[in-house]
């Protein structure tokens, strides 16, 4: 059946003018020019009317015939209800909330991308939902659909990748972006084909916003591609084409325009874009269309390598740190059942088998493990892990088994942190990036000046050459590029930078000011002595009280004092909420006893009193380089307990080296008190230390050098540490993994080892030799090029291959990291 012409006049808002209606069976075409140039409003209000319709399965809008075709089913719908629909304004019921929010972004989204009109939306109907996804095949237990929103698309066909591996019903699936289209295989068992189609929509609503148009940005390349292939044939063998060049070149150009004018009128700054546009216009004015044309493809194959490097380096880090599992399986009932990762919380157990990845951050609570985590501390061999010991996400377990109670998963694992880090690190700006912008912005007055110059004293070609040379183009690419490489590779080896500036700052500084407690000292001391105050209480009780007060921390003193108590086979009692202050001492409730554990400073503010023996004892204790700290139980002191602690055998050939690298003061500076302090300064060396400071006269201490006009480096391990970390130029932490979260330090040492100070040095050397080896390869050129150009030596062509070709290069030498040092521990 055929219907003629139908002319439709209204004045409605909510109504659609139709010119012609032609009805096929189960099919209606309605011509409705206005649709494509209306309000979001008007449209929404049209696919609400058609989309909800029982009957109707789907609603094309196609910008080429100014067309709407609505697909039917003639055994529940005829025609008339159709066009009753649409001329009354009359939905067959009110679409809820979600159903208008899923029309408001598929509309919005549409129109975003067709440059304000709806060119092209198709939506389907499957039962009550809306979709733009098409059933192109669909028998039980698997379907394949397509999406013109996936076409093209890598970031939503990564986004889709990566949700559908974390759906269990899923057994199989595809994506792909070249042709648009999904194949799930699934268990319809428990998964309907509706509410499948519902989580697809749900990952494209979710993700499609954040989205670049791929389709626009590859036909951008291709256009331009085709444009200079296009403008050579003009200029040397078909001249009536040169219009059709002209019109086509100016099209692609359109971007670098709308950049300069921007800068020009909105940042009210010259900046090179301005040069850009220029050699374009003046290409053209000059008859140089190939030249112009050029340097349109040239812009957007480097946008299309700075894409690409962007995605090889996030890629990069996937291979350092291992993709997550998709699946873990879960101790319950005594049965190992699987289930998907994203549903692990706190306190599960875990099963992990030999050749599994760890799925999430826990303790090992049964079994023994070899472990390989080279990718999170740096370790080169692997580890023993048994009970008690700690494990990360994204190790892989090479031989053994172990139950492993979780305590981070998904997101708040160390390896999706570390990643998280480097990502975020990368946003820093390097100095020489920043000085290569600001000189190729400063350059543009004067590089229009000397190609006026150019043009009186050469002519056009030399005015076209000099423009087109610039020094920021090539160096806005190459230092990120070189940043992230250094970046992965320094966290490939234990060395966690989470400021992109200490890459660059380093070379600079000239002091570091260690702390002494586990940082210059091995991490744990042992107790030494315990001293009862009067004979109430034996060494085990004054042992057993302080471990348990201290059980929950795990800064040097607690750990020493819960080895001591596992050595002795000490069974700690609970404790509740305990009193800690940073730096002086805690008190708990035990046993209903009152427990406190502090240092001497502290027991004086208690103003509990120590008796003139143990005074003594202390002055002895302190006089051989060692520490103590006091317990008391119910406001009376029940003894001391003495430790002592030796210097890491590291530390001397680390500090000798970095007073090689120009370090030109090493400092310590220590809470402890002034023998320990003096005596292991005297043993290291160091050129002066403190005794005896708090945590936040560390902080005071750090900014009265930088007073002096020193950049410091503070070295640390704990929270002690922390308002000294932040208030350092580069602040570095030796804690190892276990404090990522926490620290606020700009470097983390992950397995704690001192000597990665060496490592770290030979890392920003590498990355300043290699920025600054960029920085030359794209200015020699440059100015190589303004200089041949005033003798007529180079024209635009020239000046273009020099500039555009070493902008590549550079590039390519900030990628050299990946290739020629990925399986070295030197840079």
């Amino acid at each position: 059946m055929n219907a003629g012409v139908n002319p439709d006049k209204t004045d409605s808002d909510d109504q659609v003018a139709y010119k012609r209606v032609r009805v096929y069976p189960g099919r209606i075409r309605l011509d409705i020019e206005e649709i494509f140039h209306s309000r979001n409003e008007k449209v929404r209000n049209f696919l609400g009317k058609l989309a909800h319709t029982p009957g109707v399965t789907q609603v094309k809008f196609s910008a080429v015939t100014k067309t709407a075709i609505i697909h039917y089913t003639p055994d529940t719908l005829k025609p008339q209800e159709i066009f009753s629909r649409v001329r009354n304004g009359h939905p067959t019921r009110e679409m809820d909330e979600a159903a208008e929010q899923e029309l408001d972004i598929i509309i919005n989204y549409t129109m975003s991308k067709k440059g304000g009109d709806l060119e092209l939306l198709k939506i389907n109907r499957y039962g009550d939902r809306l979709t733009t996804w098409k059933i192109k095949r669909d028998v039980p237990g698997r379907i394949r659909l397509r999406n013109p929103f996936l076409l093209q698309n890598r970031f939503l066909a990564k986004r889709l990748d990566f949700e559908l591996a974390k759906t269990t019903e899923i057994t199989k699936y595809n994506v792909s972006y070249i042709s648009g289209g999904v194949l799930i295989v699934y268990n319809e068992k428990v998964l309907n084909k509706n509410r499948l189609i519902c989580q697809l929509d749900q990952i494209l609503f979710t993700f499609m916003q954040e989205a670049e148009d791929p389709v626009q940005k590859s036909n951008k390349l291709a256009l331009s591609s085709a444009s200079m292939v296009f403008a050579v044939v003009a200029g040397n063998f078909a001249p009536w084409l040169i219009p059709f060049s002209v019109m086509l070149i100016l099209y692609t150009a359109k971007p670098i325009f709308q950049r300069a004018i921007k800068a020009a009128f909105e940042e009210r700054k010259i900046k090179v874009d301005l040069l850009d546009a220029l050699v374009t216009i003046l290409g053209l004015v000059f008859g140089q269309f190939g030249s112009a044309a050029f340097m349109v493809w040239i812009l957007d194959m480097a946008d299309k390598l700075m894409e690409k490097t962007t995605e090889q380096s996030k890629i990069y880090l996937d291979q350092i740190f291992g993709k997550q599992v998709r699946f873990a399986y879960l101790l319950k009932d005594g049965q190992e059942i699987q289930v998907p990762i994203e549903t692990l919380k706190q306190n599960d157990i875990i099963s992990v088998n030999t050749g599994d990845q760890i799925p999430v951050d826990g303790i090992v609570v049964d079994g023994e493990a070899m472990i390989d985590q080279h990718n999170i501390t740096g370790e080169s061999a692997p580890v023993e892990r048994s009970e008690g010991e700690e494990v990360f996400a994204s190790t892989l377990l090479v031989a053994g088994k172990a139950l492993i109670k979780a305590l981070k998963t998904g997101e708040n694992t160390y390896a999706s942190q570390i990643i998280h880090i480097i990502n975020a690190a990368t946003v820093h700006k390097v100095k020489v990036q920043s000085i290569g912008e600001r000189l190729a912005d400063r350059m543009v007055v004067p590089t229009l000046g000397m190609g006026a110059l150019g043009l009186l004293a050469a002519g056009p070609n030399a005015l076209l050459a000099i423009i087109n040379s610039d020094y920021g183009t090539g160096i806005r690419v190459a230092a990120p590029v070189a940043m992230l490489s250094h970046l992965a590779i320094a966290a490939k080896q234990g060395v966690l930078i989470k400021e992109a500036h200490v890459l660059e700052s380093l070379k600079d500084t000239d002091v570091v000011l260690f702390d002494k407690t586990g940082t210059l000292t091995k991490e744990v001391p042992e107790v030494s002595r315990i001293i009862p105050a009067d004979g109430s209480f034996e060494e085990t009780q004054i042992l057993l009280y302080a471990a348990a007060a201290e059980q929950r921390f795990s800064h040097p003193i607690s750990r020493a004092l819960l080895t001591k108590s596992e050595q002795l086979a000490l069974k700690l009692p609970p404790r509740n909420d305990a009193e800690y202050q940073v730096g002086f001492g805690i008190n708990v409730r035990i046993y209903d006893d009152l427990v406190k554990v502090g240092s001497s400073r502290y027991f004086a503010r208690e103003k509990i009193h120590i008796p003139e023996s143990i005074q003594k004892e202390l002055g002895n204790t302190r006089a051989q380089g060692k520490s103590a700290i006091f317990v008391a139980v119910n406001e009376k002191l029940a003894g001391m307990i003495e430790f002592q602690s030796s210097s890491r055998p590291e530390a001397g050939l680390v500090i000798d080296k970095l007073r090689r690298r120009g370090i030109r003061e090493i400092v310590l500076i220590s809470g402890d008190h002034e023998a320990p302090t003096k005596y292991l300064a005297d043993q290291l060396c160091v050129d002066r230390y403190y005794s005896g400071i708090l945590p936040h006269e560390k902080a005071e201490h750090v900014r009265l050098l930088q007073q002096e006009g020193k950049k410091v480096i503070m070295v640390g391990d704990g929270v002690n540490d922390s308002v000294a970390l932040s208030c350092a130029d580069i602040g570095i932490s030796i804690s190892g993994a276990s404090t990522i979260a926490m620290d606020v330090s700009d470097v983390v040492f992950m397995d704690g080892d001192l000597n990665k100070f060496d490592y770290l040095f030979d890392i920003s050397e590498a990355f300043n030799r290699n920025v600054r080896r960029s920085f030359l390869m794209i200015l020699i050129p440059n100015t190589l090029c303004i200089a041949l150009a005033f003798f007529r030596l180079a024209g635009l062509p020239v000046s273009m291959v020099l500039n555009n070709g070493f902008n590549f290069l550079a590039t390519i030498n900030g990628m050299l990291p990946y290739f020629d040092r990925k399986n070295s521990k030197k840079p």
